[in-house]
């Protein structure tokens, strides 16, 4: 479980990195479209305003109105657009006929009057005099022609006044403007806003129709016929597009998530295994190459450090262990000379004691070291623990600590056969260590006693969480008559025996004068598929029972 979340850990990591990405590009594009709006806005307000193609025609046509004398007179302002523009203007009649002009470049048909030269507005036939003026007013067709406006310069606004203005008006390559129109004519001139080269934009009068025509290319038109429902239906296309969309980054993202957990679950796999001792060799392509490298390197490094303390361990143990024996046997013949002061024999007795102190404490630092990662192979043989027990007590009761420390050892019939699957010399250890902490911690005394008993079917000994055992297995049980432990220690004891669980490096001796004796058993007992149990009351001994599975 630990493993799986390390896996999802790194994986969501990744995964919202592509997340931030995903959500960045889609409020980049959500930005880019609020500026396009904006931007279009600008242009619409900056090519639509004063000096546009639509405001031109408008003013023209509310500025050109005939006199009393039946001259045609266009107002001064809209003249000067005009000529800012580059732009020209005719008056066309119901008839098709040019009633009006001003700037035409070059006229089709003799008789036909230009003032382009001179600017002024000039009259195409006599029959124009008895026309009304216009209003300045637009109906359906002016609407038309604003919307033609619009559309015709999609790209942006009116050009420049130098850069229409610089040409001669004479000049063939503008084409030919005619001076009367047929209903054809005027059809085409509707649907493609241009006459010879000429954008064109139009407005109703009441008197006809006010043709005004800007520089060619200075205007392009774009025409657009669409449905209704076309136009009805273009919101659910936008929404219709964006919910695809983030559908799309969706699936993107559960993908990219799937791609990186498979990329880096085996990186988790190596590290859990190299958070326990063990050695890890990865193999990966690609980006991750670089990081299973150093992944192999820090094993190697960690191995290489294992292998030299395991060594030392081992150096130190068996160097001690001559000089150590010695100075216990001299010290327990010492004690044993009857001629020698009471004092003199009591600091032998003292130097026996703390020297098998120190040879428990060497012997535990081994055991420690074989079980420092749960990767270490055990010997594993069938083991007989009624042989083992007899043994460890046999050597015991040899080494002369019975005069303080009386061992028992008790063998239920139902365990006279009993036999595990184990590491001998560590289920020794384990043995002996429960012994030492009988011995140990009752300095002035105590009856310790060995037993062990059978237990199978939930019926026997309850584990450390009080769940029934649900196959054979034996009890091997340490219990003393000697002072016990308080409530509070034995708080402590199981604190440090769960902390001891959690760390492989936990099997060290703590500031309460504990060494590794009871968290060495423990580890030993479940490195067997077992565990250890301890129950104390102040006053009324220790008892120590380890649960192992038989074989």
């Amino acid at each position: 479980m630990g493993r799986s979340r390390g896996v999802g850990g790194v994986a969501r990591f990744f995964t919202k990195q592509a997340l931030w990405f995903v959500v960045l590009a889609f409020a980049l594009a959500v930005v880019d479209v609020v500026l396009y709006t904006l931007v279009a806005t600008h242009e619409m307000d900056r090519n639509y305003q004063y000096g546009t193609p639509a405001t031109v025609t408008r003013q023209a046509s509310e500025q050109l109105a005939q006199g009393a004398d039946g001259a045609w007179v266009l107002g001064a302002e809209a003249a000067a657009l005009l000529d800012e523009q580059g732009a020209w203007a005719q008056l066309v009649d119901e008839e098709g006929q040019v009633i009006w002009s001003r700037n035409v470049p070059q006229a089709a048909e003799a008789g036909t009057t230009d003032d382009s030269a001179a600017g002024n507005d000039t009259p195409a036939n006599g029959d124009a005099a008895g026309s009304t003026a216009a209003d300045g007013t637009a109906s359906g067709t002016a609407a038309q022609g604003g919307e033609a406006a619009g559309e015709a310069n999609p790209e942006g606004g009116a050009s420049e006044p130098s850069t229409v203005t610089a040409r001669d008006p004479s000049d063939a390559a503008w084409g030919t403007v005619p001076s009367s129109y047929r209903l054809f004519d005027i059809a085409l001139l509707s649907h493609y806003r241009s006459v010879n080269g000429f954008p064109v934009f139009i407005w109703e009068r009441d008197d006809g129709l006010l043709l005004v025509g800007f520089p060619p290319g200075s205007y392009e038109t774009v025409a657009l016929t669409w449905p209704q429902e076309t136009w009805q239906a273009i919101p659910g296309y936008v929404f219709g597009v964006l919910a695809l969309d983030l559908l799309i980054l969706f699936a993107a993202y559960l993908v990219y998530r799937r791609r990186t957990q498979r990329a880096v679950e085996p990186i988790a796999d190596a590290l859990d295994v190299l958070s326990r001792g063990g050695r890890v060799e990865l193999d990966l392509k690609g980006d991750l190459q670089p990081i299973a490298d150093h992944i192999n390197e820090t094993s190697d490094v960690l191995e290489r450090k294992d292998s030299a303390r395991e060594l030392w361990i081992r150096g130190v143990s068996h160097d001690i262990r001559t000089p150590l024996s010695l100075i216990i046997a001299k010290a327990d013949g010492i004690a044993a000379q009857e001629g020698l002061p009471d004092a003199a024999r009591a600091d032998a007795r003292a130097i026996r004691t703390q020297g098998f102190k120190i040879k428990d404490l060497v012997a535990d630092l081994n055991a420690a070291s074989q079980l420092a990662f749960d990767e270490r192979p055990l010997d594993l043989q069938r083991v007989h623990l009624p042989r083992l027990l007899r043994a460890v007590a046999a050597s015991y009761l040899n080494s002369g600590l019975d005069a303080t420390h009386p061992l028992e050892f008790e063998l239920a019939d139902a365990a006279a056969d009993a036999c595990v699957l184990g590491d001998e010399r560590l289920l020794a250890r384990l043995v002996e260590n429960l012994l030492a902490n009988a011995r140990l911690h009752n300095e002035q005394g105590c009856h310790i006693r060995l037993s062990l008993e059978g237990a199978s079917n939930g019926a026997g000994a309850p584990g450390e969480a009080g769940r029934a055992l649900l196959h054979p297995a034996a009890v091997l049980r340490v219990a003393d008559d000697g002072i016990g432990m308080g409530a509070a220690d034995m708080a402590k004891l199981q604190m440090r025996l769960g902390q001891a669980r959690l760390s492989p490096e936990g099997a060290v001796p703590d500031d309460a004068g504990h060494g590794l004796g009871l968290v060495l058993v423990d580890r030993i007992a479940r490195a067997h598929g077992g565990e250890l149990s301890v129950s104390s009351e102040k006053g009324r001994g220790f008892t120590a029972a380890v649960t192992l599975p038989l074989a």
